[in-house]
């Protein structure tokens, strides 16, 4: 425990409560805080008579919270964490520092976010930020990613798991021309049965797909009369620029930032599929680190740049 905590007496005295809770020890508490037992002993007492009711009763062989101790301790936990954040917003930015791991998409990894990362440990030279690259669906709300921070689409009902939504993701057809001359034409979402599609293997690009124009909405059963699935976007890329089909469905930003994607070309472009929903998510815990709430708020504001509400690619 810093003890710049000293300078509030008061706030002092709750962080040497919550710890003796916590330990259910003053011998033990005394040692974390560097502090001799009298002092513990008297700065409870010291509360005790400022409220009037014992928050813990002890004697040599029990040590037991009260009633009146137990809501003391979540009050007074509180009360420390508003403490903690707010001397670290107080502090430099300099003092970020730590490890923190980022789970996302892989193909956003390959290009995006790992800009977003160097641009980050640029400012701030002692963070350090592991990056994991994994495929869409690849989690469930066991998974140890969550420990730390997760980039993700679908939405995981775990009482343990903390989402913030960020702005949803915009995605479209697209093919090559070479593909597009050889085959059938398309005006409706429902010309596509008549094509190779090469489909995302994403739970919200299954059957029906959800399409609007003009402010009109569209449920379509696509059956295609050849498909090929992936999870990994890349290979759905490489198989349309191979002529192979109609690929279901690109995010509009790899379109607009890859130049291998130059060859291809928007499919039914005055008909929008339905956003993906993303969320940064992360497991919950009683305090957050400086370096875990600057990163998250930073990485928050570059999506929701790199992504703006009804941004559409034509």
């Amino acid at each position: 425990m810093d003890m710049k905590n000293k300078k509030n007496a008061l706030v002092f005295d709750w962080i040497i409560y919550v710890k003796v809770v916590e330990l259910k020890s003053f011998s033990l508490a005394a040692r974390e805080l560097n502090l001799s037992v009298a002092t513990v002993s008297k700065t409870i007492s010291k509360l005790e008579d400022t409220f009037s009711t014992r928050l813990i009763s002890r004697n040599a062989h029990r040590f037991e919270i009260t009633g009146a101790g137990e809501m003391a301790y979540e009050t007074a936990l509180e009360m420390c964490e508003t403490y903690h954040n707010l001397l670290d917003e107080m502090n430099d930015k300099n003092d970020i520092k730590g490890e923190l791991r980022l789970s996302a998409p892989g193909n956003m990894c390959n290009s995006v976010i790992s800009d977003w990362i160097i641009e980050y440990t640029e400012q701030h030279p002692e963070a350090k930020i592991h990056l994991l690259s994994r495929e869409a669906g690849s989690f469930t709300s066991d998974s140890p990613e969550f420990d730390d921070l997760v980039i993700k689409s679908g939405y995981l009902d775990s009482p343990d798991l903390i989402h913030k939504s960020l702005n949803p993701v915009e995605f479209g057809l697209y093919a090559s021309r070479g593909y597009l001359d050889m085959s059938p034409s398309l005006a409706e979402p429902e010309d596509l049965n008549q094509h190779h599609l090469l489909r995302l293997n994403h739970t919200l690009m299954r059957s029906p797909l959800k399409f609007s124009r003009a402010g009109i909405e569209k449920k379509c059963c696509i059956s295609g009369s050849r498909e090929f699935y992936s999870n990994n976007i890349f290979s759905l890329l490489h198989m349309a620029q191979k002529n192979k089909g109609i690929c279901i469905a690109v995010p509009c930003w790899e379109i607009r930032n890859s130049p291998a994607c130059a060859t291809l070309a928007r499919v039914l472009a005055d008909w929008a599929l339905t956003p993906i929903p993303a969320y940064l998510v992360w497991r919950y815990r009683k305090q957050y680190s400086l370096l875990f709430r600057d990163f998250s708020s930073f990485l928050e504001k570059k999506w929701n740049v790199f992504f703006p509400l009804g941004d559409k690619e034509q």
